[in-house]
């Protein structure tokens, strides 16, 4: 299945370590966290800010300051996980990073398309439709949402909905990068159903007799409708695919099989 690639993309404030002549046990430990948040060692800094913000010392509560830099720090701790390639971890990062509400995230397109793709590859497949959802309504990478979500359906064998997908994609967005992705996707499944008919024809046919041309025409006459509803569907599949040589040779002898029975017909005088 193919992936679409995860982008990395952070601005991060610095701050201040805080300093006093005998600082106590809880500033020491809220010190650590900034110091390794400064050095963008987001996991040790999460780690010192979770017992400080837990500590219950006095002015913790009303540290909204530090509280905020933690939170922040979980996205950016899931950042660096996705440069390691760690994705399970980066994703439980942008999990916790997610529960805390904050007034930004929806509007955040680079964290919300990162973890729709995170919660892909970690199989949260109805979480990852929502997140590229809003990166759609967000109008962020919503090409490469739209043919993300495409994959999603198709691997669920939600043949309707990928099609509607793709068919937007494909009108929305026909200088993307994806656009020749999106109508591979979309041809194949309409060969796919284009194929049903030409098969169902060829074995109609296959039973015809000629040994009683009133039955003879009745059974070929069944055949012919199911090649001409396969020559229909074959046309879709070039609307979106020119260069299908499959699609092509499927069109011409579905027509070679309905003028030969056509002529056959003209020669009997029927």
């Amino acid at each position: 299945m193919k992936k679409t690639a995860l982008l990395f993309l952070a601005l991060l404030p610095m701050i201040t370590v805080f300093a006093q002549e005998e600082p106590s046990e809880t500033d020491k430990i809220k010190n650590e966290g900034n110091m390794a948040y400064n050095q963008k060692d987001y996991i040790t800094a999460i780690s010192h800010w979770e017992k400080y913000l837990n500590s219950g010392a006095e002015g913790v509560d009303d540290d909204i300051y530090t509280l905020s830099l933690y939170e922040s720090a979980h996205k950016y701790a899931g950042f660096t996980m996705i440069q390691a390639k760690e994705y399970e971890t980066a994703f439980e990062y942008f999990a916790k990073y997610a529960s805390f509400g904050r007034s930004d995230t929806p509007t955040d397109g680079n964290f919300l398309f990162n973890y729709a793709n995170l919660a892909r590859q970690c199989g949260k497949d109805s979480l990852a439709l929502n997140l590229y959802e809003q990166c759609i309504e967000l109008k962020y990478r919503d090409d490469a949402s739209l043919y993300s979500k495409a994959l999603i359906l198709k691997d669920r064998e939600d043949v309707e909905q990928m099609k509607e997908v793709l068919l937007k994609g494909l009108e929305n967005y026909p200088e993307s990068r994806y656009a020749s992705s999106m109508s591979g996707l979309l041809s194949t499944q309409l060969m796919r159903e284009a194929s049903k008919p030409f098969n169902e024809a060829n074995s109609i046919a296959g039973t015809a007799s000629s040994t009683n041309i009133d039955a003879y025409i009745s059974t070929m006459t069944q055949a012919t409708e199911k090649y001409k509803e396969a020559i229909t569907l074959f046309e879709e599949v070039l609307k979106y695919d020119p260069e299908n040589k499959n699609a092509t040779n499927y069109i011409n002898l579905s027509k070679e099989n309905v003028k030969r029975f056509e002529d056959y017909k003209k020669s009997i005088g029927r």
